[in-house]
């Protein structure tokens, strides 16, 4: 999964910005748990083309802040658009960040991420780096998919492959139990909040360039299937037969954590 998710960001990291439409949504809800605070030393990981960290730097008191994401591609588009000598970019995979850091520093004030976390394969050893990796009483605040997501672009491909057992990749995020519980394991302090964004599209091919776009479905949709155009064809029709148009469930949690 991993070298997909490099590829498949760096390949489309030019479309990024015009299809983050519900990531830029999230951002906006994220906001105001940033506003007016003070947080010295910041750590964003997954920041891609900057849109998240233009907004923490429009909204909080920090000095410096150290955006990492796995993709150069995205990181060449954030600084593009960032020009503030207290920001780092540093092209890193969010699941080997350790201590060591460009600001020769152990702990954070604050951890924070917008929608990329779901990429993540192993949260439980990211997590715990993330807790050693705050100063006490230091935050994580970020948002996740969940595994509502696509509900139903999943119920339409489920029929569509009837005689085989096939679930879409964002079938697979966590829900908000299983999050619950990993986050409890890690912190003393675990608020999450959940939210659902419908959002319509004019037919199915926007709906599957907005999810290879911005890789919402964090992996391949389907492994080891091949989307034809006869194929979405048949799925555009079985869709519209099942829900009158091309909509898409987005479910996400915010989560606020404390060391």
């Amino acid at each position: 999964m991993l070298n997909f998710t490099i590829h498949n960001f760096s390949k489309n990291a030019k479309y990024y910005d015009n299809a983050a439409i519900i990531q830029n949504s999230i951002i906006d809800k994220m906001l105001p748990l940033l506003k007016n605070q003070n947080f010295d030393y910041i750590l964003e990981f997954g920041c891609g083309t900057g849109n998240y960290t233009k907004k923490i730097i429009e909204t909080c008191a920090f000095k410096k802040i150290l955006a990492i994401d796995i993709s150069n591609e995205m990181l060449t588009i954030a600084k593009s658009k960032i020009f503030d000598n207290r920001i780092f970019f540093l092209q890193c995979d969010a699941s080997e960040i350790d201590r060591q850091n460009i600001f020769n520093i152990e702990k954070f004030d604050l951890i924070t991420s917008n929608a990329a976390l779901q990429w993540i394969n192993d949260k439980h050893n990211l997590l715990k780096k993330i807790k050693i990796l705050l100063k006490n009483n230091g935050k994580f605040i970020f948002s996740i998919f969940g595994n509502n997501t696509f509900a139903e672009l999943n119920r339409v491909i489920k029929k569509f492959f009837s005689d085989e057992n096939i679930n879409i990749a964002s079938h697979y995020f966590l829900d908000k139990s299983a999050l619950s519980q990993i986050l409890q394991e890690n912190f003393s302090n675990v608020l999450i909040s959940d939210f659902f964004i419908n959002y319509h599209y004019e037919n199915l091919m926007d709906l599957l360039k907005s999810i290879k776009y911005t890789g919402t479905g964090g992996e391949p949709l389907i492994k080891n299937k091949m989307f034809t155009k006869k194929k979405i064809d048949e799925l555009e029709k079985l869709y519209f037969e099942n829900f009158g148009k091309i909509t898409a469930t987005y479910q996400f949690f915010i989560c606020v954590c404390e060391k």
